[in-house]
């Protein structure tokens, strides 16, 4: 696509896909992907919060979790691929502040979608799409 917008001239710019979430207007968990640290932990009280750092856990483990689930599904074509994204998260033991302050607000962010309806996308189609697209990383 580079290649493309070079060949008709467009000038192009460098774009920063960093990403946020404030939860219940700045009195909930408050976090960000940009500045290392200080974005992660954009609320100091959050360092201390052993809710916080369980979430941090859990987004280190939805990785193997997910490439486990989704290698699961394509070596079986059988298996039954209408799980929502809510049963697999409840069902792999993550918490309501992984729910609530990562995974929902990246689905609505990339999907464009009310927060209530992400938990009822298909499981394999969105955990296929974030691995596809390196959201795993």
């Amino acid at each position: 696509m580079v290649e493309f917008f070079e060949t008709l001239g467009v000038d192009m710019e460098l774009s920063d896909m960093s990403f946020s979430v404030s939860l219940d207007e700045g009195k909930g968990c408050e976090w960000g992907s940009r500045n290392g640290l200080s974005g992660l932990f954009a609320q100091k009280t959050n360092a201390l919060n052993p809710s916080f750092w369980r979430m941090i856990r859990e987004i280190v483990k939805f990785k193997g979790d997910v490439l486990m689930y989704l290698e699961e599904h394509e070596n079986n074509p059988d298996m039954d691929r209408s799980e929502t994204l809510e049963h697999f998260i409840k069902s792999h033991g993550y918490s309501e502040l992984f729910m609530r302050a990562y995974l929902i607000p990246i689905c609505a962010c990339i999907w464009s979608c009310p927060s209530e309806g992400v938990l009822h996308f298909s499981a394999y189609s969105v955990l296929s799409f974030c691995r596809n697209h390196h959201l795993l990383q």
